[in-house]
């Protein structure tokens, strides 16, 4: 039911509003100035046409404010297709405060009518306040005229509260201030908002998946600039989920990764390593995933995102990133060799040996230890079947030699797991490529 009320305020049509208002103000005017009504009712004839208009005011009024009921629980409905939690969002102040002026005016007007039944002379009201003398009738249409007339800005919104990006905005919205009043959110919390966007995923709401997406990371964002280091790690959660779920569509699993590569662009920027480390390693399950589904399109982009991350963090002297990256691109190229995937093979190595290239340009020696220990680890998961994949492994091992240094090689070689198809690797290695040099 709480809603904070400069952001509906902000969300509401002002135009609409203003219109409705002046209209009220010279209906008011109107109705209190010109309009006559008799204050002696006992002169009328037995059907009173006073008693008469109350009754349909206090008829109309019930009918409107059932209208009113229902109209709220269908959008209620609605909105519960993307999130149930979302049913709040129809059911605010607002609208109670709407409904409890309908059940007023409709009282007022049944009192009245009351009253005037039982004392029909000098039916006014005199105000102490003001020398205006009021009939109460008049107030009974002033109330009523409101009620309607409120009822026009009232519909207007429901184009607002249907909006699915609306929903979304409006869980942002909410999440976004208790994260700076409590500086926690636990899962619950941005349940609402992952489940929207995983809705418009079904609904194949592409405009919605990607605002509710970009907004959930704008949350993680935020907590991570915070160094709210458990609630940024929960969003990265949904975020890796979401995009999971969607990894069989043509179009979601991109807008995610993309979102996904903003988002590590910017925690490098602001110098966050573990904010960056975490969407490395995020982008990397993701890949795994669609590699072992065979989507490996979708596998060489997050590949080519997570090697420019590395890049970025070497450049930044941010060694434990560019680490992160040639680890995780490391384990995509295992994962690749093991599916005999020689194209993505190649295309990996190239990533890593850029990563290594960069760090090495900076003195990031963590980076390129490590993406010479992740090709010497790929090039033992090869067969020798893959004989071209087999001599890019080396020449890019050979290239990362030449920048960095044979003893940097070596011992990124031994500090590597051993095993006996590592072994014939580097003896592959040794017979042909360093050999000939």
């Amino acid at each position: 039911m709480r809603i904070d009320l400069i952001y509906w305020i902000g969300r509401q049509n002002k135009i609409a509003w203003a219109s409705c208002t002046l209209l009220l103000l010279v209906l008011y005017i109107c109705i209190l100035t010109f309009l006559e009504l008799p204050q002696d009712m006992s002169d009328f004839p037995r059907v009173n046409p006073i008693r008469t208009l109350l009754g349909s005011i206090a008829t109309g009024l019930i009918t409107a404010q059932a209208l009113i009921f229902t109209i709220t629980l269908v959008a209620a409905q609605l909105n519960a297709r993307y999130s149930h939690s979302m049913i709040s969002s129809v059911f605010t102040w607002p609208t109670a405060l709407l409904m409890s002026l309908f059940m007023f005016s409709c009282i007022y007007s049944m009192i009245t009518l009351a009253a005037l039944s039982s004392r029909p002379s000098s039916f006014i009201i005199n105000l102490p306040i003001s020398t205006l003398n009021i009939h109460p009738v008049s107030i009974s249409i002033c109330l009523a005229a409101t009620c309607l007339i409120l009822l026009l800005p009232y519909l207007w919104s429901f184009k607002s509260i249907l909006n699915p990006e609306y929903m979304a905005s409006h869980e942002y919205h909410r999440q976004l201030n208790k994260l700076r009043k409590t500086h926690q959110l636990a899962s619950e919390d941005t349940s609402t908002l992952s489940d929207i966007t995983l809705s418009a995923f079904g609904y194949r709401d592409y405009k919605t998946f990607e605002f509710a997406f970009k907004k959930l990371s704008d949350l993680s964002l935020m907590a991570w600039h915070q160094s709210i280091i458990g609630t940024a790690e929960t969003i990265n959660r949904h975020l890796i989920e979401i995009t999971i779920n969607s990894i069989e569509d043509p179009r979601c699993p991109r807008v995610a990764y993309r979102v996904l590569e903003t988002m590590g662009a910017d925690l490098v920027a602001q110098s966050s390593a573990e904010g960056a480390r975490q969407i490395i390693i995020a982008l990397s399950e993701i890949g795994e995933i669609a590699l072992e589904k065979a989507n490996y399109s979708l596998t060489r982009e997050l590949c080519a995102v997570i090697s420019d991350i590395g890049e970025r963090g070497a450049a930044n002297n941010l060694g434990v990133i560019s680490e992160e990256a040639s680890y995780s691109l490391g384990q995509i190229g295992e994962t690749a060799a093991k599916h005999n995937s020689s194209d993505l093979v190649r295309q990996v190595s190239t990533y890593i040996r850029r990563v290594g290239y960069t760090s090495h340009s900076n003195s990031q020696s963590l980076g390129t230890t490590q993406a010479l220990r992740s090709l010497w680890n790929i090039g033992a998961y090869l067969p020798i079947s893959m004989g071209d994949s087999l001599r890019t492994v080396s020449r890019e091992i050979e290239l990362l030699e030449q920048t960095t240094s044979t003893d940097q090689s070596d011992k990124a070689y031994e500090s590597t797991p051993q095993s006996e198809s590592l072994e014939a690797f580097r003896d592959y290695y040794i017979e042909n490529i360093r050999g000939l040099r």
